[in-house]
């Protein structure tokens, strides 16, 4: 099996710099490699909000592959690693000297709680506002 080539946070710097550039208004069909006359280019974009942007240079085709609505999900599947699950455990006890774990529960939104139940990605645990530095993880096979 290939290496993947991109994380799951390269990815989404790469989506979400293409939709701020769809966002100008001169866009035209040069956009994705400053071969317009617009103000930046997908490329401008990407070296300004990505910090390993050496990577996507070297594989700025796939990049682009990522960025194109029509392409995103198998190029997705091709070239992004999946990221990987966690168990999440507190570091610091509560007043009962227990530790609380992560979890989701059943209105999709991170909670802590006594039990260990849903392994959890870093992405979604950080989009809940929780710091993984405060928890102990365990991989989930």
């Amino acid at each position: 099996m290939k290496k993947k080539i991109f994380t799951e946070e390269q990815y989404q710097k790469i989506v979400i710099a293409y939709d701020k550039l769809l966002l100008q208004e001169d866009v035209d069909f040069g956009l994705l490699d400053g071969g317009s006359n617009s103000s930046e280019s997908l490329y401008e974009i990407l070296e300004e909000d990505t910090c390993d942007f050496g990577v996507i240079v070297d594989n700025y085709e796939k990049a682009i592959a990522i960025a194109n609505p029509l392409t995103r999900e198998e190029a997705k599947d091709k070239y992004v690693e999946k990221e990987k699950k966690y168990f999440w455990r507190s570091k610091k006890k509560d007043n009962c000297d227990i530790r609380l774990h992560l979890n989701m529960n059943k209105y999709d939104s991170v909670e802590a709680s006594y039990n260990r139940v849903t392994p959890l990605t870093e992405t979604e645990i950080r989009e809940w506002g929780y710091n993984p530095d405060y928890y102990d993880k365990e991989e989930v096979d």
